[in-house]
């Protein structure tokens, strides 16, 4: 699945009134914002959520949205969660993994293969 597709089929939290949400993560996590946005659908029943910005921060998903219930936040947080032991860039299981290099540090996760990327 590419990050069009996923736009696509959710148009309601992806692109809510023509306006594209930033997708700023690698695909390896595009099935974990499939999954999340499915679940959204058992709580959304007035059509009124959508999705701010989704990007990585600190080796984890970081989803905002326009507002939150218990329901939603769980789902978002779960999703979150399981994004730590997902490699980013491919989906396969991974790791949490650090990079420091003379003005540039950040929070990765990785599966071995990609470790460098």
């Amino acid at each position: 699945m590419t990050k069009e597709e996923l736009i696509e089929k959710y148009p309601q939290y992806l692109n809510p009134e023509g306006i594209k949400t930033p997708i700023e993560c690698e695909n390896g996590w595009l099935p974990l914002i499939d999954k999340m946005c499915h679940e959204f659908d058992f709580f959304n029943h007035d059509n009124s959520l959508f999705i701010i910005r989704i990007t990585q921060k600190y080796g984890a998903l970081r989803v905002y949205t326009n507002w939150l219930t218990d329901e939603i936040d769980s789902i978002i947080r779960a999703a979150e969660t399981k994004s730590l032991e997902i490699c980013e860039i491919c989906g396969k299981p991974g790791d949490i993994i650090g990079y420091n290099k003379p003005r540039n540090s950040w929070i990765v996760t990785r599966c071995e293969e990609h470790r460098e990327d």
